[in-house]
């Protein structure tokens, strides 16, 4: 009977010592994740930021060709901004 307690009382400790190995392991991984998302986002932010100071005349939405290719980018660029308000 003691035997058996040891045994089960050993197996319970490995499995909760897997476990644990399991969350901190998630955890550190969801930092680095979290990390990596926020340092997107501020890059988002300055390119944002540095197409509206490129632009703040409106020079390049006047020309046909460039200023396609400038809108286009100033959406795609709203788009990445609104899905990582959307995903806080």
């Amino acid at each position: 009977m003691i035997v058996f307690l040891i045994i089960v009382i050993f197996l319970f400790l490995i499995v909760i010592g897997a476990l644990s190995y399991l969350v901190y392991n998630m955890y550190r991984k969801n930092e680095i994740y979290e990390t990596y998302i926020e340092s997107f986002a501020a890059t988002i932010e300055n390119i944002l930021a540095e197409l509206k100071a490129i632009d703040s005349k409106g020079s390049f939405q006047a020309d046909d060709e460039v200023g396609f290719f400038f809108s286009a980018l100033k959406r795609l660029l709203q788009k990445l901004s609104d899905f990582r308000t959307l995903r806080r």
